[in-house]
C-alpha cells in the first residue's frame, strides 16, 4: 500500500472519519514512504493519540511541505509534538 508506493507525494484524506484505528494503519505505512510532500488529514477524527502516532510517523521524511490536521481537537501536547519534528527539519510551508 502506501509504505511500497513511494512515489506517493500527495494524500488527501480530509473528512473521512477514520479515527483512531486508521490512524494506527496509516501511521504504520507512513513511516516507510519518503516522498509525500502533501498531506491533508482534516477532521479524521484523530484526536491526540493520534496526532502523536502521526507525528512519529512523519518524523522521517524529509519532503513533507505541507501538513493540515485542523479540526481534530488535538491538545497541547500533540501539537507541541507535530510542531517539534517540523520545526528541527526546516521543511514545512504550510
Amino acid at each position: 500500500m502506501i509504505e511500497s508506493n513511494h512515489p506517493l507525494m500527495s494524500l488527501n484524506m480530509t473528512t473521512n472519519d477514520i479515527g483512531l484505528k486508521g490512524i494506527k494503519y496509516l501511521a504504520k505505512s507512513l513511516k516507510s514512504n519518503n516522498s509525500l510532500t502533501f498531506l491533508d488529514m482534516q477532521r479524521i477524527n484523530s484526536g491526540n493519540e493520534g496526532a502523536e502516532l502521526l507525528a512519529s510517523s512523519l518524523k522521517n521524511n524529509l519532503f513533507l511541505t505541507s501538513l493540515d490536521i485542523g479540526g481534530n481537537q488535538i491538545g497541547d501536547k500533540a501539537t507541541k509534538d507535530l510542531i517539534q519534528i517540523f520545526k528541527s527539519k526546516n521543511c514545512l510551508d504550510k
